[in-house]
C-alpha cells in the first residue's frame, strides 16, 4: 500500500485509488496498491530454494556487475493489478528471457519491477490531486539498499528511511491502540527522524527510463488482455 496523508480527499475510483478520513482530524488518506512487493519477492526465492534476503543479495551484486541491460523486464502482478488499473485477474509477465539470464538478473528484474508499479501508483494519486512532497519508506524492502535505490530513481525522489523502518507497520499500529487506550492524539503525529534518505541517482535514473518503456508495454499488454 502506498499511502498518502493530505488535508483533502482525493477520490480516484477510475485509478484504483482509495481515499478515506485518516484518524487524524481534518486528514485524509490516499492509497494505491501494488498487490505482491514482498510477496513477489519471497516466490521468485522460493523458485531458487533461497531466502528473500538472499535473493535480494544475489541482485544487489548483479546490479553492481553493470549488465543490468542484460535482464528481463518483469511485471511482478502476481496477485493482479490495483492502481491504476484494477484488473485483480492479471498475471505476471517476463520479457526478453534469453541463455544469459540467471536467478540473480531475475531477482534483478523483480525489484526494479516492483519500483515501477509504485510509481505507477504514485503518479496515479498525483493525477487525483494528491500533492506528494515527503516520501518515506516502511516495511520489509527496507532492509534492501537497491530496491531502496531502485525506488527513490523511479519516482526521481528522495525516500526517506528511519530508525525500524522495517517494522514500520506493527509500530503504527500500537500507536492507533495506544490513542484509543487513551493517549493523547498527537501520539500519532510524533516524527520519526530519518536515518537515512536515499537520493535518486542520475545514471540509474536513465537506465530505467529506457527499461520502463518496455515495462509499460508489459503493462498495456496485460490491460489489453483482461477485456
Amino acid at each position: 500500500v502506498k499511502g498518502m496523508i493530505d488535508d483533502a480527499g482525493h477520490p480516484g475510483a477510475d485509478r484504483a485509488i482509495l481515499t478515506s478520513a485518516h484518524a487524524v482530524p481534518g486528514t485524509y488518506l490516499s492509497m494505491g496498491v501494488v498487490m505482491s512487493a514482498t510477496a513477489a519477492l519471497d516466490w521468485a526465492a522460493r523458485l531458487g530454494g533461497l531466502s528473500a534476503a538472499a535473493l535480494a543479495a544475489q541482485a544487489t551484486d548483479f546490479a553492481a556487475t553493470g549488465r543490468t541491460q542484460e535482464a528481463p523486464v518483469f511485471l511482478p502482478c502476481l496477485n493482479g493489478i490495483r492502481t491504476p488499473l484494477n484488473r485483480p485477474h492479471a498475471t505476471g509477465r517476463i520479457e526478453g528471457l534469453h541463455p544469459g539470464v540467471t536467478h540473480d538478473s531475475l531477482g534483478y528484474a523483480l525489484l526494479e519491477g516492483v519500483a515501477f508499479q509504485i510509481a505507477d501508483c504514485i503518479a496515479a494519486q498525483r493525477a487525483t490531486g494528491v500533492q506528494a512532497t515527503r516520501f518515506m519508506a516502511v516495511g520489509g524492502g527496507t532492509r534492501s539498499d537497491l530496491w531502496m535505490r531502485l525506488i527513490a530513481s523511479a519516482l526521481n525522489e528522495a525516500i526517506e528511511l528511519h530508525e525500524g523502518a522495517d517494522t514500520a507497520g506493527p509500530a503504527g499500529a500500537a500507536r492507533l491502540a495506544a490513542v484509543a487506550a487513551g493517549a493523547r492524539l498527537d501520539t500519532l503525529c510524533a516524527p520519526r527522524p530519518a536515518r537515512q534518505v536515499v537520493e535518486p541517482e542520475a545514471a540509474l535514473r536513465a537506465l530505467l527510463a529506457v527499461r520502463k518503456d518496455r515495462f509499460d508495454r508489459l503493462v498495456a499488454g496485460t490491460a489489453e488482455a483482461q477485456h
